[in-house]
């Protein structure tokens, strides 16, 4: 699959699908024993709830995300989300075993969308938004 980049492609459409998906892994986490331990279903949570805060920055700033500049990289994650699946009607250890699948693929240190999440708020832009928006942390400077 090509993945075209334009500002149209971090619009509403594709950003509220992927945020349904990813509320969809909260909402289960919190209701099954994804995770046996308390911490574990903790950080599961907060960074699912993290990559839906990255999803609405992109939707916001997009522009500033894939701007060239110090870095030279860009910190878009829309792209990145593109094989999320939705759960299914099935089995609940099924839905156990896709979220886990899914936190571990995206949580690897390696990934991209991980690391642009820890990386966007060196963006001015981005760093204003979250001293405004964010619910992760003490922004203000």
């Amino acid at each position: 699959m090509k993945i075209i980049k334009t500002k149209k492609y971090a619009q509403l459409k594709d950003a509220n699908t992927l945020i349904s998906i990813i509320q969809s892994y909260i909402d289960f986490i919190k209701q099954f024993p994804v995770y046996e331990e308390d911490y574990k279903k903790a950080l599961a949570i907060a960074y699912f709830e993290q990559i839906i805060e990255g999803i609405n920055i992109e939707t916001v700033l997009y522009d500033k995300l894939v701007e060239k500049g110090f870095g030279s990289t860009d910190r878009d994650i829309i792209q990145h989300l593109q094989d999320l699946q939705p759960l299914s009607s099935g089995a609940d250890e099924e839905n156990a075993n896709l979220i886990r699948n899914v936190f571990e693929t995206y949580y690897d240190r390696d990934n991209v969308v991980r690391g642009n999440l820890f990386f966007m708020d060196s963006i001015p832009e981005v760093w204003d938004w979250m001293s405004k928006n964010s619910k992760f942390g003490d922004y203000g400077r």
